[in-house]
């Protein structure tokens, strides 16, 4: 009967600390679950932005080509005489409009 005894209380034991590693693993899991979650929304704001950065890009080129093009229709309507330039500058807006404005 002693021995019956001995063997309850040490299946006890050994079930107690399992349960005990068990309930520490899920603790220690469960500090780490915040971090995942924050990892993959950062993750789609770092796209939003690359999606963003992509178009100021363009419209920086586009306003870039919409400038020169103003520069040049302002000096020749300041100098009278700037044909080539402006000639220049309707080729290089056409070109660029012509690639869809990168």
């Amino acid at each position: 009967m002693n021995n019956l005894v001995i063997v309850c209380d040490t299946l006890l034991e050994i079930c107690g600390a399992l349960a005990l590693i068990a309930g520490a693993g899920r603790a220690v899991l469960g500090l780490f679950k915040p971090f995942r979650a924050l990892s993959s929304r950062v993750d789609g704001h770092e796209r939003g932005l690359q999606s963003v950065q992509q178009r100021l890009t363009r419209l920086e080129a586009d306003t870039k080509a919409g400038l020169r093009a103003s520069l040049a229709l302002l000096d020749r309507a300041v100098s009278g005489n700037f044909v080539e330039a402006c000639r220049s500058a309707r080729d290089a807006l056409q070109r660029h409009l012509a690639a869809g404005g990168r």
